[in-house]
């Protein structure tokens, strides 16, 4: 694929995260990009020297063998392969044309290459050879190798524009007098690199002779060197100790531009860890299980070096579950699906949504009749949690349990400001802003806020003292508005228009009116 505005943002993007990361970049230089593309030209001219003199020979030979795997060898792909290869051996030169039909059969003509040929014949036979079979498979690997050479060109273009959008950013930040937390870790790190780091770090390690960084799992590589070259004594000799407290486990999701390679860099720097031996927020039960789980094998993170540590519980049983069906503490729902008809990541995740609010309203009806506890009381949905990983599946669980009309508080990284509530919002403020503007008041009387029905408001036209009541009502929240303040005018409006009473009744009310 080939450099677009929307490669290059998401370049940009992890670069500001992972400051010192670098593109991965193929050896190559015009030269080697252009002696590629003559060993390509000479490869296609043998090439159709041989086929026009045998190409007819060989789509017979092809059609006759009695070698040949007819599963793949099917007189209708011979002849298509065939065909495409006369056009190819008609063209004049190597043009858009040429390149177009290479990129498009290359991976069908690798079937008749000697080496795939002898890999599909009938046992006891030999596979059918001719010259030809051999300049198709040269013309394949000169194509190959341009391909890997327009590529590592793509990769060298892509590099340079991402220095350039750097730079371009960084006079952009230095012209607003704008300074992130990234450019200041790097020009720290810069700093203690110098000349003069050494009485930099010295006088930094005085002031803060000893340093614990809590959640370290989320230090990437640029704050761990600095963090080195403060502290660069792991034994504490020079009566400084730099203490690092973290899990491992969380750096594997990259939150924050976290760099798990970056912490076990550091731990194995700073020697054998101390391991934490208790859990004190999860039940027993819980610990239990998830110790079961992780511990059937070494590596169940798949990356060296994070090992799992079985836990004992930190504190006595609290209150156990107890519903209808098992109420075991880690429980795991296998969804439905089958070899014929697997489950796609979409269906899947729209299925374990559905699952969960279904499950989770199993559990609160079963405690509405005294069926489901808590210890020695009633089960409540303010007992009940739903993670998810991302914003699609929070919206589905959100969707999910809305259907079933379960009531649910959700936090999001989403902005306020993006909520439908925050919508409804501007509307209200904008008609108390502007009274006497009747399209902006008709507006927030559709809102969700003010809940007006779309009956009531087109009944304003013709009913002049119901509107004049209202222009007046909000005429008032207006001028309340600029003598005493908007929160004054707020709290006299929501009352007055039922909005607490109207959002409260809805599934997520709380959360609606919170916003």
């Amino acid at each position: 694929a080939g450099l677009t505005p929307k490669q290059l943002l998401e370049d940009l993007r992890l670069r500001q995260r992972h400051p010192l990361a670098q593109l991965n970049l193929l050896s190559m230089s015009p030269q080697s990009e252009a002696g590629t593309w003559t060993e390509l030209e000479a490869a296609l001219h043998a090439f159709q020297a041989q086929w026009r003199n045998a190409g007819g020979a060989v789509r017979q030979l092809l059609l006759d063998s009695p070698a040949l795997n007819r599963q793949t060898y099917k007189p209708e792909k011979i002849t298509h392969w065939c065909d495409a290869l006369d056009r190819l051996g008609d063209m004049p030169a190597l043009d858009l044309d040429a390149l177009q039909l290479l990129d498009e059969q290359a991976k069908d003509w690798t079937a008749l290459t000697p080496t795939v040929l002898a890999g599909r014949i009938k046992k006891g036979h030999a596979a059918p050879e001719h010259p030809l079979f051999g300049a198709i498979a040269e013309l394949l690997g000169a194509w190959g190798r341009m391909e890997e050479a327009w590529q590592a060109a793509v990769r060298i273009q892509r590099r340079d524009a991402l220095e350039e959008a750097v730079a371009r950013l960084q006079a952009d930040q230095q012209r607003r007098g704008e300074m992130g937390f990234s450019d200041l870790t790097l020009r720290l790190r810069t700093a203690l690199q110098g000349a003069s780091g050494g009485r930099l770090a010295s006088a930094l390690r005085a002031r803060f002779p000893v340093a614990l960084i809590d959640e370290f799992q989320d230090t990437d590589p640029a704050q761990f060197d600095v963090f080195r070259a403060l502290y660069p004594d792991p034994s504490g000799a020079d009566g400084t100790a730099l203490v690092l407290i973290g899990d491992p486990k969380q750096a594997i999701y990259g939150f924050r531009g976290a760099d798990v390679h970056a912490y076990l860099a550091a731990r194995g720097e700073l020697g054998a860890p101390w391991v934490l031996a208790h859990n004190w927020r999860s039940v027993p039960a819980l610990i239990t299980g998830v110790n079961a789980v992780f511990s059937g094998r070494e590596d169940p993170f798949r990356l060296p070096g994070i090992r799992f540590y079985a836990v004992k519980p930190g504190r006595e049983d609290g209150p156990r579950l107890t519903a209808p069906g098992s109420a075991a503490a880690l429980q795991f729902a296998l969804l439905p699906g089958s070899a014929d008809a697997p489950l796609d990541k979409g269906k899947a995740s729209q299925a374990a949504a559905e699952w969960t609010a279904a499950e989770v309203a199993r559990l609160l009806a079963a405690a509405a009749r005294g069926e489901a506890c808590l210890g020695e009381r009633p089960l409540r949905g303010g007992d009940v949690a739903v993670l998810v990983r991302t914003h699609a599946q929070g919206q589905a669980v959100a969707d999910a349990l809305r259907a079933r009309g379960v009531g649910f508080a959700r936090r999001t990284q989403e902005s306020v400001y993006a909520t439908a509530e925050a919508q409804d919002l501007e509307r209200v403020l904008r008609a108390v802003l502007m009274p006497t503007r009747l399209n902006w008041l008709k507006g927030a009387l559709a809102t969700a806020l003010l809940g007006g029905a779309l009956p009531s408001i087109l009944e304003l036209d013709r009913d002049e003292l119901a509107l004049e009541q209202l222009l007046e009502r909000f005429q008032s929240h207006h001028e309340t508005w600029q003598r005493r303040g908007f929160m004054s005018m707020w709290q006299s409006l929501m009352p007055l228009h039922g909005l607490p009473a109207r959002l409260l009744a809805r599934p997520a009310g709380e959360r609606m009116l919170t916003h």
